[in-house]
């Protein structure tokens, strides 16, 4: 075989020349495929992500660029694309809501309304009520300690704790006749980590504790409960005043107190009526009630981002609902906007201080 195949290139030298060509050929073709399998890929992905860019700006359930998502927070994460950002707030910022005190009145006239409404957009929503009522079983605990507001507060508190410690990072405090703005109060929480030791809400300047509606951050509400309300030298068992007393506890236990305000300074949370907070000026002596001075007039006493206003009742809690979720001006939606800037704790403490 060896002398055939010998004699056949002696017989033939273009034998050879012909050979090689053909696995050159062979190593030609091979190339150009490999080649493009690769190009291929690379473009495969490139139009992917364009995909992935185009349908976050264009399609309808994305209110916000995915690029502008990245820039402003300076790290890359996955948005799922069949949900807005305010869905995306509502699982990285998980909120339980309570309300205490509410006596049978509050829940004949407004226990329906309050679960129609802004309390469906917590993740639990509870009333601490001092009587039962089985037309809202599914949120209602009765409370056996009645002698104070203080005591209410503390036994709704320990409640959750013992229950429920591990369904939330932010524990929200409502009084019954507030009406909150979930989504808002979510972005602003965002910036914060539940693990640093906070309250947030409104801060009253006589004796310097929040008013009325407060979000307690994890840490926190871990704090106030293990090492706050079994210490009578931290917190008096004898208080009568639940929003005084609970925020005395906590600056005892090195909790900040954080006063809710936008990056234009204008205030979050009101613990006045609409008209109140809209027209400050109104009320005697207004700005000596509250830690941050109320700006005057509609163009300039709130936040954009309102959070919380209390003293609202009855079917005036709908008319929030209405205004807020359902009215839009033709021609006036609001541009794409990304997430805030998270916070850190230094810089925390320095506007504190």
């Amino acid at each position: 075989m060896e002398e055939e195949s010998s004699t056949q290139l002696l017989l033939n030298p273009e034998n050879k020349k012909t050979d090689r060509s053909k696995k050159f050929q062979q190593n030609r073709v091979a190339n150009a495929l490999l080649c493009g399998l690769v190009l291929g890929f690379i473009f495969s992905f490139l139009m992917a992500y364009s995909g992935v860019i185009e349908d976050a700006q264009f399609t309808k359930n994305i209110d916000f660029t995915i690029s502008d998502f990245i820039q402003k927070n300076n790290f890359t994460l996955e948005v799922p694309q069949d949900a807005n950002l305010a869905e995306f707030l509502y699982r990285e910022v998980r909120v339980l809501c309570i309300m205490t005190p509410v006596n049978q009145g509050t829940l004949n006239d407004r226990g329906e309304i309050f679960l129609k409404t802004w309390t469906k957009r917590c993740h639990k929503f509870i009333f601490f009520a001092d009587d039962p009522d089985e037309r809202f079983k599914d949120n209602i605990i009765v409370l056996k300690d009645k002698s104070s507001n203080w005591a209410r507060l503390k036994e709704a508190m320990t409640y959750v704790y013992k229950h429920h410690l591990n369904d939330f990072d932010w524990i929200l405090k409502t009084n019954d006749n507030t009406y909150m703005v979930m989504e808002n109060l979510r972005w602003l929480l965002y910036q914060y980590e539940p693990d640093w030791p906070l309250i947030i809400g409104q801060r009253y300047l006589e004796e310097d504790y929040m008013i009325g509606a407060y979000s307690i951050s994890k840490r926190a509400f871990t704090r106030l409960i293990e090492k706050g309300f079994s210490n009578p030298q931290i917190c008096d068992p004898k208080a009568i005043n639940d929003d005084q007393q609970i925020s005395k506890c906590l600056q005892r236990l090195n909790v900040l107190q954080i006063d809710a305000l936008d990056d234009e300074g204008k205030g979050m949370f009101f613990r006045e009526n609409p008209e109140s907070a809209l027209f400050p000026e109104k009320i005697d002596e207004y700005d000596k009630w509250f830690w941050h001075k109320l700006k005057q007039g509609p163009n300039s006493c709130c936040s954009d981002r309102l959070i919380a206003i209390q003293n609202v009742f009855n079917t005036h809690l709908y008319y929030f609902e209405y205004f807020i979720y359902k009215v839009h001006a033709f021609g006036r939606h609001r541009l794409p906007e990304p997430l805030p800037r998270k916070k850190n704790l230094e810089e925390i403490i320095k506007e504190k201080f």
